[in-house]
């Protein structure tokens, strides 16, 4: 939505603890009632929560890309080899590296998914042709 650069993260930890400071404060004063703050506060928590396994979950997209990248360059490494050694078809070597690349299509593409706000934009992402995934993807990632 925004860009701050690396600060979303912090901006929105900030608000939460504004937001929880003054609902304390009103709560001492006696403005609100008992049962208030801790509903609040759960649901902040819950926010928070659920932005923590938002980010656990981009990780391991992340990590599962970069493994994927490094698997497709030792098989590209060793298909490459083998056709040296005229064990493979040419048609085999296009094959897999297609294959190859439709997975990192499908990693990059959820990776998106989840960075998404709301279906619509989901929506768009799952229309994206390959080459518009992979420039989203860089854009929104810096990959």
């Amino acid at each position: 939505m925004f860009d701050l650069g690396g600060l979303n993260e912090l901006v929105i930890a900030l608000g939460a603890l504004v937001v929880a400071v003054v609902l304390f404060l009103l709560w001492r004063m006696g403005l609100l009632t008992r049962k208030t703050l801790p509903m609040v506060l759960g649901a902040l928590a819950a926010v928070v929560g659920l932005g923590a396994w938002r980010m656990s979950k981009r990780e391991k997209l992340r990590k599962e890309i970069e493994r994927k990248e490094g698997e497709l360059r030792q098989r590209e490494a060793k298909l490459e080899q083998a056709k040296e050694r005229t064990e493979i078809s040419e048609k085999q070597l296009e094959e897999g590296k297609k294959q190859l690349e439709r997975e990192r299509e499908e990693h990059a593409r959820e990776m998106l998914k989840i960075d998404s706000e709301n279906e619509q934009e989901k929506a768009r992402v799952d229309d994206l042709a390959t080459e518009e995934v992979f420039e989203e993807f860089r854009r929104a990632f810096g990959s």
